[in-house]
């Protein structure tokens, strides 16, 4: 039987092997590698072998969506890369977020910018512009784009209701409206509308 693991340390074996390498270097053209920040240091090992054999190699990453640590990936290992390929380059950034409305592009990107500039991030690695400036075409006085709630629970059994308290309470005030995404038209928010993002804290607060 061979597993994952097995495939990529065979891989590895192969590729040192100089009739293979003389093989890769003469029809190898192009090497892409796609999420790169969930790169085990094994499959670092194989992409690096695999780029000094091609004529050239792109890679494409983003160091704050790391998660697969079970699978050993690691920022580091990002980071090694980047000092190893470019040579103290920067890294070519992609600027613009084509996802989201602006409001929550920019207003994520000034909380990233804060909250990983403390890792280590140097700001033009994180923050992201939106790619399409929509506000124009989007009804007035709309919801902010997100909100901050400060539940009064003491305890995980009562966090559930007091969430459900705060969504039942927002749901049902008139001036909470959205931008309909099919008809463009400002409707009252729906249940379907939010996502939560949860925090805890030291003194048992939550948020």
């Amino acid at each position: 039987m061979v597993d994952f693991v097995d495939q990529e340390v065979l891989t590895l074996e192969l590729l040192a092997m100089e009739h293979v390498k003389e093989m890769l270097t003469e029809n190898l053209d192009l090497v892409l590698v796609d999420e790169f920040q969930d790169t085990s240091p094994m499959q670092l090992a194989i992409f690096l072998k695999l780029a000094s054999l091609a004529k050239k190699s792109v890679w494409v990453g983003d160091q704050k969506q790391v998660i697969y640590g079970f699978r050993d990936a690691d920022p580091a290992l990002m980071d090694a890369a980047i000092t190893g390929i470019l040579k103290g380059d920067e890294p070519e950034t992609l600027p613009f977020s084509w996802r989201s409305i602006p409001e929550l592009v920019r207003s994520t990107s000034d909380i990233f910018v804060k909250a990983f500039g403390a890792q280590g991030f140097p700001e033009q690695r994180v923050r992201l512009e939106p790619a399409k400036d929509v506000e124009e075409k989007r009804p007035d006085n709309l919801s902010p784009t997100y909100e901050y709630w400060q539940l009064e629970s003491t305890n995980k059994n009562n966090d559930a209701q007091a969430l459900a308290a705060s969504m039942k309470q927002f749901l049902a005030d008139p001036e909470n409206t959205v931008c309909d995404t099919k008809t463009n038209a400002k409707r009252l928010s729906r249940g379907g509308d939010l996502a939560i993002l949860g925090s805890g804290s030291s003194n048992g607060e939550k948020s």
